[in-house]
Formats: C-alpha cells, structure tokens, sequence
C-alpha cells in the first residue's frame, strides 16, 4: 500500500501499525486525540514519507518520532499541540513542516538540525522567538505570522535561501538591520505590527518584490529607495505617513501601491514618474490637489482617491488614463467632473459618491463599458438622456441629489438596470466645509427718482496720479459704485482702497 486516506471521517483511534503500512497517510479532519506510539525501529526507518494529521484534536506527538526517517511531510496545522518532540531534528529528510493553528509557546532547540527543510509554517501560536530557527540553511518560506514576537534574532541573514517571510501580526517594535542582507528574499511581510521605522538596509543585498507593513505607526519611509529597484507590489496603508520620500519616483517596477489612510498632503510628482503603476490606492489622506500631469499613469487599471479634499480633477490628459477600469473619487469636494472623462472608454466601475457635483457630462455614452455609476449625495439637478445608452450599464445610484424631473430614457432604462434614486431634495445645499466662505449677496439700494440710471461704461485710460495724503479725513465715505455698477460696502474706510492704472480698475 502506497496512499490511505481515511480524511472527514469519526476516527479517534488508530492502529499501531498505522506508520508501517503506507507510504502516505491521510487521516485529517478526524476526532483524534492522541497517536499510537511509535513502535518500529530506527534501523527500518518505516515507510511513510508523507502524514497529515491537520484539524484533529492532538494535544503532542509521539516522542519516537525521530523513527520515521523517511518523513518529508508533515501537517499537525489546526491541534491543540502545546510542544514539539525535541527528536524532530533527527528528520534529516523533512522539506515541508506545518504547524500552524496550535497552542505553541516555544520551539525545540533542534529544530535548527533540519537540514533539508524548505517550508515552515508556525503561524498562529503564541511563539515568542525565532531563534531555533537560526541555521536552517535551505529554508525557502517561513510563516511565522499571528504569534507573540517581539523581537528577532539578530542573525536573520542566516536564512540565506529564504525567499518568503511572513511575520505579520505580531509584537514588533522594530527589525533587526540584518534583514536587509537576507539576500534571497522577495516577499517580506510585516503588517500589523508596531513599527515606528524600517531599517535602512532594506533592499540592499536583496531582490525584493513585495513589501507590506500596512497597520503600523510608521510616520515616515526610508529616504533611500534606490535599492529597491525590482519592487513589483507595496503596501504602506494604514500608518501616520506624512510625506512621501523624493527617490519613490526611482521604483521603476512598481505596479501595486497602497498608500491609504495615512496623512500624506501632497500627491507629488515624484508618483507620476512610476509609470508602471497599475493599481494605485491613496484615499483616506489630506490630498487636496493632483498634477496636471497625473495623466501619465497611463497604465493604470485601478485608483482610488476616495476620501481626501480634493475640490477639482485636473483636466489635461486625463483621457491618455485610457487603461482605467475602476475609479473611485467619492468623498471628496469636486465640483464638475472633466470633460474629457467620457473618452476612458473601458472604465467598468466609477464612483463619483459624496462630492459637490452638479451635472453629468452629456458625452458620457462614450463610456462603453462602464457597468457600475455611483453619483450618490451629490447637487446633481437632471440626468442626461444619453445614459440610457450605456450599454454596459447594470447598476446607477443617483439618490440624495436634486433630481426633480427625470428624462423618458428612465421608465426603459429601469428594465434592465439596477437603479437607485430615492430622496430627492430640489433645496439640498451642502454646509460649508473647512476653509470656505459663503459668498455676500450684492447689497440693493433705492434707485433715486432724479438720478439716471447709469451704464456700462468703459474705463478711462487716466494717468497715474500721486495719492492724496489725506484720505484719513473721509470718515463720511462708506459707499462706492465699480464700473461693474454693483454697490460695494466699504465700512470704516481709512485708506485709499482703490487705485486706476491704465485703466483697470483693482
């Protein structure tokens, strides 16, 4: 017999013959609590190379492990083991080792003397260290996620053929310099941690390719990012990221950036010159204005700019964005969507939600694949016929606006679209936000019955004259008509205010 696989059964006990009869022992998602003792001799080595024994009820292992030397593959994940036999180093032929979903506290100092080990998986124990696994010189992905570590073994670099490392949700304050010379990693996850900084050896012996340390306290990035030239996939959300380093633009090959909820003010042109950048995600920041140019990720398929202060999107050459296919802008203050939007013709999904937008671009059939319009709590007054020849179309939500009169293209649009239009408010305003000033209305005045009523009359070309020095006797002065005849209320008026030059008046 090479294969037995008895998974998703009731079993709780197995015969003590179990390690000599396959090669390759299924027995997961049982009831098992406990393994027969390990009764062949380290002489016969037994047969199987292969034993999962995942989402059981196993609370150890046989302490004869270290008998089955033809082992390769092992899979206790989801037990309640609380130790590791300390003979487990004697498996010289073990490559694959899973252990996560346990009760772990500690490793076995041996487990260094797994010479042929390549995947490891300790993820969601309580481990506080690292250091038995020091000197594993073959092991290729460690997932040691989900645990209790504080702090890492200073030699890390020993891992010298590790290539995934994955240390996510666990305690640490910081990352040991000696990371940065592990020369074989490519994908370094740190999420949910409590770094304050990344060390300033990252990337240097290294060929990175993906890096997450979303969901810490970092306030800023290393300065120096050169290094990082083969960066395909970064994730620096959810932080206190200020500002942005100069030497990003240097990151050649990025094509994911995640860069949301943080406390960046600027969309720098620095990130326009990532032209491999296909999905950009920076909302949730103070952003309040974009490049003219950021029309130039032009190979960008995803952006989110959701939830910043920007009152306007640039107009020039947002149609070369011609790879867009979702968009979201919601929460923000625009105003007017751009005229040449309608032209980015393969945008599948466009999320234009609480925002100060009036009106739809007539155009906007151009839109040829968009399936998904959101224009949700915006001032937008009436719907363009036009939308009704979207023909991808499957989804418009456009209620909590002030639509009061709908087009006929509605009654067949609503066959075959998903439409949502309810609470309508023909008197909706917006309140003033941070920073803005409610417009004066002009003030009216009593015509007098003696006076003509005065034209438009063009400004005279007047030499420039000296101020009078003694305009501070005018105290009577509060009125004064522009050549725009609207009456302008000038209280307190101690100084000469307005001046003619050339004649214009200012």
């Amino acid at each position: 017999m090479t294969m037995l696989n008895v998974s998703q059964n009731s079993i709780k006990v197995l015969p003590k013959s179990i390690y000599a009869l396959p090669r390759s022992l299924d027995v997961s998602r049982n009831q098992i609590e406990a393994l027969p003792a390990i009764v062949i001799s380290k002489k016969s080595k037994g047969n199987i190379s292969h034993m999962n024994l995942s989402d059981n009820k196993l609370t150890k292992l046989p302490e004869e492990i270290d008998r089955l030397q033809r082992l390769t593959f092992i899979n206790v994940s989801h037990n309640k083991l609380e130790t590791i036999p300390d003979g487990i180093g004697a498996l010289k032929k073990l490559r694959c080792l899973f252990l996560s979903c346990n009760k772990l506290v500690n490793l076995p100092q041996d487990m260094n003397e797994l010479v042929s080990l390549q995947q490891l998986d300790i993820s969601s124990n309580q481990l506080h260290s690292l250091r038995p696994l020091i000197g594993l010189l073959h092991l290729e992905t460690l997932n040691a996620s989900k645990n209790r570590i504080a702090t890492l073994p200073q030699e890390m670099d020993s891992l010298r053929w590790l290539f995934i490392l994955n240390l996510a949700d666990n305690d640490l304050a910081s990352i040991p310099p000696s990371i940065g010379h592990m020369k074989s990693l490519k994908q370094l996850y740190l999420q949910r941690n409590h770094l304050e900084t990344l060390p300033t050896t990252l990337g240097e012996d290294q060929l990175l390719q993906v890096i997450d340390v979303s969901h810490n306290e970092l306030i800023e990035l290393p300065e120096d990012l050169r290094k990082l030239k083969l960066l395909e996939t970064f994730d620096a959300s959810n932080n206190q990221i200020e500002g942005l380093p100069q030497q990003i633009s240097l990151l050649t090959n990025l094509r994911q950036l995640y860069l949301q909820n943080n406390a960046i003010e600027e969309f720098t042109q620095n990130l326009v010159k990532l032209r491999s950048l296909q999905i950009l995600n920076i909302s949730g920041n103070k952003i309040k204005k974009l490049p003219e140019n950021f029309g130039e990720l032009n190979k960008l398929t995803q952006m989110d700019l959701s939830d910043n202060e920007l009152p306007e999107l640039p107009n020039d050459r947002i149609d070369v964005l011609a790879s867009l296919i979702q968009l979201n802008i919601s929460y923000n203050y625009v105003k007017q969507i751009p005229t040449d939007m309608p032209y980015l013709y393969r945008m599948q999904i466009l999320n234009l939600q609480r925002n100060d937008i009036t009106s739809l671009p007539s155009d906007i059939w151009r839109m040829k694949s968009l399936a998904s319009l959101d224009v949700s709590d915006n001032l937008v007054e009436n719907i363009p016929e036009s939308v009704a020849k979207l023909p991808a179309l499957k989804e418009l939500n456009v209620t909590d606006n002030k639509i009061m009169t709908w087009p006929k293209c509605m009654a067949a649009l609503s066959s075959k679209v998903e439409v949502q239009r309810d609470d309508q408010d023909p008197k909706k305003t917006r309140p003033l936000r941070e920073g803005e000033v409610e417009e004066a209305p002009p003030v009216e005045t009593k015509k007098s019955k003696s006076s003509p009523k005065l034209g438009r009359v063009p400004a005279p070309r007047l030499p420039l004259v000296p101020e009078p020095k003694e305009t501070d006797r005018c105290h009577p002065l509060q009125y004064f008509v522009t050549s725009q005849e609207r009456l302008l209320l000038l209280p307190l008026l101690r100084h000469n205010a307005v001046t003619l030059n050339d004649g214009v008046m200012s």
